[in-house]
């Protein structure tokens, strides 16, 4: 009986102690970050972001979570299926006004907590071509990107500025690495390439001279940004190519880790501090993630509002004014 009666006890400590919270035991905070297929470029983006989390907020437990791009990041967020999401600046844009593919359904609990990488625009031309920046671009034969793909659009939309259609201008469909191989032989004039920097298919060309880096002028990029507010200026690093000896003018559109509105502010405030304080450790986990560590990019030209309590430490630290 002694001994049925010691085993009680002894069953009955057990669930207490496993009940209750041990003293000096952190509460954990699962965070699931959308961030597209695993092993491609924007998962590795996410694994990076999670561990800036993980090593700034007691208790985090952030992970990157496959999905299979921005629409179903954007669906996961509205459904609470994940906390946070790796969105393009025209996604976020287009969920939250309710345009595009959101035409009469806006997400409009929709938030940033702050900008962690950049896709960015990167003209090439031949050497013997004589294109010196992109405003000699109208009347050539470019390579503009893919039917239907990121630098397709970005295409197009800066031809809406500089005035380039079909008729002055002989326009071609290939990809970032066909059409940089073109420029490089000859075959086309100029390529464009629009995706996170630096971008494969154009680094060898780049390496070895074949081809090299066009930049913008301020004006162009000024108006661009105003028709097409997803995008913003930017700067491509000096070495972000092997070979690019000198920073760049370009535009490019923000990489936003975005929330919904009714996350906490606390949560949202510390999550903006990870981004900041381990901004640097971000930008050296992957050589494409160079804007990481850019303050002004983190929260300045966005395309749609900060979170409440991300703003609220962008002001403390005199980001924001």
């Amino acid at each position: 009986m002694q001994f049925l009666r010691g085993l009680f006890l002894a069953a009955a400590l057990s669930l207490c102690l496993s009940a209750c919270e041990r003293p000096g035991e952190e509460e954990t905070i699962p965070l699931a970050i959308g961030a597209s297929e695993e092993g491609s470029r924007m998962y590795r983006t996410g694994m990076a972001v999670a561990d800036a989390v993980n090593g700034t907020i007691a208790g985090a437990r952030a992970a990157a979570e496959e999905t299979k791009g921005d629409p179903l990041q954007i669906l996961g967020l509205k459904e609470r299926t994940l906390s946070m999401g790796l969105v393009s600046g025209k996604t976020a844009y287009d969920a939250f006004y309710g345009l595009g593919a959101y035409e009469g359904a806006p997400m409009e609990e929709l938030r940033a907590i702050g900008a962690v990488g950049m896709y960015v625009s990167v003209w090439t031309a031949g050497e013997e071509t004589g294109i010196e920046a992109v405003s000699d671009l109208p009347g050539k034969c470019l390579a503009v990107g893919d039917e239907a793909s990121m630098t397709a659009e970005a295409s197009a939309c800066l031809f809406s500025v500089l005035g380039i259609d079909g008729e002055n201008t002989e326009l071609w469909a290939a990809g970032i690495g066909k059409g940089t191989a073109a420029a490089a032989e000859g075959s086309a004039d100029a390529a464009h390439g629009f995706d996170l920097a630096p971008m494969a298919g154009q680094e060898a060309a780049v390496a070895d001279g074949t081809v090299r880096i066009l930049p913008y002028e301020a004006e162009t990029v000024q108006e661009l940004v105003g028709a097409y507010p997803w995008y913003c200026g930017a700067h491509l690093p000096a070495g972000t190519y092997a070979g690019q000896k000198e920073d760049v003018q370009t535009f490019g559109m923000k990489v936003l880790l975005c929330v919904r509105a009714d996350m906490e502010d606390e949560l949202a405030y510390q999550t903006a501090m990870a981004l900041d304080i381990k901004g640097d450790a971000i930008a050296a986990a992957e050589p494409w993630l160079w804007a990481a560590a850019d303050k002004e990019a983190l929260c300045k030209e966005l395309p749609i509002p900060l979170h409440e309590g991300a703003e609220a430490y962008y002001r403390e630290t005199g980001y924001l004014k």
